[in-house]
C-alpha cells in the first residue's frame, strides 16, 4: 500500500509538470495553392496560440489537485499502517504476558495441589474426588495454555502482515508441563479381594453350569474402619441380583455365594 502510494504522487507530479508546460502550442502546416488567380505556389508554415488570456490554468489546477490527493492518501496509508503495526505490537505483548503468567504461576501451583490432594487422599484425609477435580482443573488450564498460544501466534502472524516483511524470527516455544502421573497405584495398598467366585465342585453334574460372577471388594484409602453388617448385607444384596438372572433349576446354586461372600468379608474384616 505505501508503495502504490508513493508511484501514485509520483504520477501526479509529474502531470503537472506537463500540464504546465502545455499551455504553448505549436503547429507546423503547409499549405498551398493551384489555379487561382495568381500563379501556384506550396509553402510551409507554423501555427500557435499566444497565451495572453489563457495559460491552461484549467488542467494545471486538476493536476495540483491530484497531486495533494495523492499526498493526503500517502499520508493516510501510512498512520494506517502506523496504527496496525502498534496495535499488532500490543496484541504480542499481551498475549505473551498472559502465556508467561499462566506458565510461571498458574500451572505450578496447580501441579501443586494435584500433589497435596494425591497426598491427602493417601493419608485418608481427602477422597479421590479432590484428585480428580484437581487434575480436572489443571487440563483445563493446559488447554487454556493452548488457547493463549493460538492468539500468540496469530498477533505475531498479524504483525508480519502489518510490517509486510517478517520480523519475528523466532516463535515462543511451548513450554514443558507434563502431567503428573498419579501415584496412588504405587503408594496405597489396596485391599484382598476375596474369592466369590462359584467353585466348580459345588456344581451338580446334570446341571448347567451358571455364569461365574466374580464380586470384587476393595477399601478406598480414606477408610478407616468397616462395618461388617453392611458388608455382609452388600455382598447378599449383590447375590440377590445374580440370583434373579438364573433360572429356577440354577437358583439354589447361586444362594450358597452370598453365604460364602458374607464370610470372606467377616474373615477380611477380622484381618
Amino acid at each position: 500500500d505505501m508503495k502504490a502510494a508513493r508511484f501514485s504522487i509520483q504520477a501526479a507530479r509529474h502531470r503537472l509538470e506537463l500540464d504546465r508546460k502545455s499551455f504553448l502550442r505549436i503547429d507546423a502546416v503547409l499549405d498551398g495553392n493551384h489555379g487561382g488567380a495568381g500563379p501556384s505556389n506550396v509553402g510551409p508554415g507554423l501555427r500557435f496560440e499566444i497565451p495572453v488570456f489563457n495559460r491552461n490554468e484549467g488542467l494545471i489546477i486538476r493536476s495540483q489537485w491530484s497531486l495533494d490527493q495523492a499526498s493526503r492518501n500517502y499520508q493516510s496509508v501510512r498512520d494506517r499502517i502506523i496504527t496496525e503495526v502498534k496495535t499488532s505490537l500490543a496484541s504480542v505483548d499481551q498475549a505473551n504476558s498472559n502465556l508467561q503468567l499462566l506458565r510461571e504461576e498458574v500451572l505450578p501451583d496447580l501441579q501443586d495441589t494435584i500433589k497435596l490432594s494425591e497426598a491427602a487422599y493417601r493419608d485418608g484425609g481427602d477422597t479421590y474426588f479432590l484428585v480428580l477435580q484437581s487434575t480436572t482443573q489443571y487440563l483445563d488450564s493446559r488447554i487454556r495454555e493452548l488457547e493463549l498460544m493460538a492468539d500468540l501466534r496469530r498477533a505475531i502472524a498479524e504483525l508480519d502482515r502489518s510490517v509486510g516483511r517478517r520480523v519475528v524470527v523466532e516463535h515462543y516455544s511451548e513450554a514443558n508441563f507434563p502431567l503428573p502421573e498419579p501415584s496412588i497405584d504405587s503408594d496405597v495398598e489396596r485391599a484382598p479381594a476375596p474369592e466369590l467366585l462359584l467353585p466348580t465342585s459345588q456344581t451338580d453334574p446334570g446341571v448347567d453350569s451358571p455364569e461365574k460372577t466374580a464380586v470384587i471388594v476393595q477399601a478406598s484409602a480414606g477408610v478407616k474402619g468397616v462395618q461388617r453388617d453392611n458388608m455382609t448385607e452388600s455382598l447378599h444384596r449383590a447375590a440377590g441380583k445374580v440370583s434373579g438372572k438364573v433360572d429356577n433349576q440354577q437358583n439354589r446354586l447361586v444362594a450358597p455365594i452370598a453365604s460364602q461372600s458374607g464370610e470372606s468379608a467377616n474373615r477380611w474384616i477380622e484381618e
